[in-house]
């Protein structure tokens, strides 16, 4: 199966997590006589892998590490045989890349398959080119040949998993958008999977086999009206696509976060006669490629809506914007140069603030000690000897500044109240115990009270009469409107007021209890003067 000895094959896969590498750790771990070692910034992701293989727990073994800092890489890569190179899109891949290959040949690793990109015009777009010169510059590595060292290059085209950037407006809209025309526009895309399987692939096969091959990797190729067709089938509702301007879509991926490079190169590539790679099911053991329908009905679920949702959108604290709520959206946001630069912003500023507080509370304290040292020269030598100056000093308090509160809490004692229990009481037993305690319902003296005898009703009628005699001291019978009996008042009756005609005033009015005479504006002296009855209390209650 391969050129070494009958020892195990020790394989590195960097990006073990992702879409591609997840697929070769798993294709790997398959065959026994191979031990994986999985590069990952997320080991927690491949938890189920290792409970997988937990009775030989030396197959897999979990690497944490990132790509800024590669010093887990160069201390994990010694005595492997080969190696899966991944990088994903970032400052300085090219870089990075070419670093790796070197660390690796230098160890002695005999094949590197290294995820480059499709083939096209040098330097013709700039978000490609750290692909293209991290792929040629470790092919020209001097000592490579010489180290028995074989480099495979994999040159996929466009991920089908890129048309999760419309799973949004399919959903809500049932349409998606592109610049491409139509018709005779036609646009190349790999499965993840197929990826994944070609580079297991050529892991396994013997190093000699592929030697220092380049791939190229297109697994479909439809235009944008026969990609709306399949949505359409597949969704099993109408789904249309409409095209805009290169300007549009370079906005729109500007606005997700990206670069100027990526944004230009998703926005106006169009690959020239693409065509499916003919040899494809070579390096896949005999089938075919999968297809954008194939591809589509496994993740069918991430364009489908029963009903519409509003899709909430992820805020970047740092660059201060909202992005697409979905993981593609927000890698590519956080890969990008401009979500970089804010990061290192923020912490430049959180750590410049920090120094700031920090120089200001040592003013205060200098100034503090200033103030303190003018007293003691204004109050003089007596004071600045004395107990009373070093007990004051600002010195003394602010080094018991922070302890003075928990000090003066601990301080301080509460005796807790007593409890039932402690409480002394006498014990009583027989008749005693049931008895009722003699300072509880203790009847008082008897008092004599005198009460005031009723009036008999003759008393009663002269006082009536005396009230009825008086003129000056008691008050009139029938007040105003204004001031009303409170006896009335309890008893009160909605009765319509009656004026009385003329001719009826002779005998009735003298009577009757009346108002108080009012006047109105404007009356003469010969005028008559018109009294109002209401009822009296006698007549209310008959």
């Amino acid at each position: 199966m391969t050129t070494n000895n009958n020892d195990k094959e020790r394989i590195y896969v960097l990006g073990a997590t992702g879409n591609v590498g997840s697929v070769i750790v798993d294709e790997l771990l398959k065959n026994n006589n191979i031990q994986v070692t999985a590069y990952t910034r997320s080991p927690n992701k491949l938890a189920d892998k290792k409970e997988k293989n937990k009775n030989d727990q030396h197959q897999l073994t979990i690497v944490q590490g990132g790509y800024t800092d590669l010093r887990p890489f160069y201390e994990s890569i010694a005595g492997h045989t080969r190696l899966f190179l991944l990088v994903p899109d970032m400052e300085e891949m090219g870089n990075i890349k070419i670093e790796l290959g070197k660390k690796a040949i230098e160890v002695g690793v005999k094949q590197i398959v290294d995820l480059s990109v499709a083939s096209t015009s040098w330097r013709q777009y700039q978000a490609l080119l750290p692909h293209q010169e991290g792929e040629k510059a470790i092919f020209e590595l001097p000592n490579r040949r010489n180290r028995n060292s074989y480099f495979v290059s994999l040159r996929p085209t466009n991920f089908m998993s890129n048309l999760l950037f419309s799973a949004e407006t399919i959903k809500n809209q049932d349409r998606f958008i592109d610049a491409a025309e139509p018709n005779t526009d036609y646009q190349d895309y790999i499965s993840p999977r197929d990826i994944g399987l070609v580079a297991s692939r050529i892991l396994m096969d013997p190093v000699e086999k592929h030697d220092d091959a380049a791939y190229e990797l297109i697994g479909d190729v439809k235009t944008p009206q026969e990609q709306a067709e399949i949505f359409s089938n597949v969704l099993g509702r109408p789904i249309r696509y409409t095209q805009v301007s290169s300007q549009t879509m370079y906005d729109i991926y500007i606005n997700l976060g990206m670069g100027h490079a990526l944004s230009f190169c998703a926005s106006t590539y169009q690959p020239k006669n693409p065509m499916v790679t003919r040899g494809l099911p070579i390096l896949l053991d005999g089938r075919n490629p999968e297809s954008i329908q194939e591809w589509l009905e496994n993740n069918k679920s991430a364009f489908m809506s029963d009903f519409w949702v509003s899709q909430q959108r992820h805020w970047c604290k740092y660059c201060k914007k909202f992005i697409a709520n979905n993981k593609p959206s927000i890698e590519i946001h956080n890969n990008g140069r401009q979500h970089k630069d804010a990061v290192e912003k923020f912490l430049r500023d959180v750590y410049k603030g920090g120094q700031q507080k920090k120089e200001e509370d040592e003013k205060k304290l200098r100034e503090l000690e200033r103030i303190e040292k003018a007293a003691m020269k204004t109050m003089g030598s007596e004071y600045q000897g004395s107990d009373l100056s070093s007990k004051y000093s600002i010195s003394n308090y602010t080094k018991s500044l922070s302890s003075s509160s928990y000090s003066s809490k601990s301080k301080t004692t509460f005796e807790p109240p007593p409890k039932d229990d402690d409480i002394q009481q006498p014990k009583l037993e027989g008749k005693e115990e049931w008895a009722i305690p003699s300072n509880i319902a203790t009847p008082g003296q008897w008092e004599i009270i005198s009460t005031n005898k009723k009036k008999s009703t003759s008393t009663v009628d002269n006082d009536k009469k005396d009230k009825k005699t008086t003129t000056h001291d008691n008050k009139p019978e029938f007040q105003d409107d204004e001031i009303e009996d409170e006896e009335d008042l309890k008893n009160f009756k909605i009765q319509e007021k009656q004026l009385p005609l003329d001719h009826d005033n002779n005998n009735s009015i003298d009577e009757q209890p009346l108002f108080k005479k009012r006047k109105k504006t404007g009356m003469g002296q010969n005028d008559k003067k018109v009294k109002r009855r209401i009822r009296s209390k006698e007549e209310e209650e008959y």
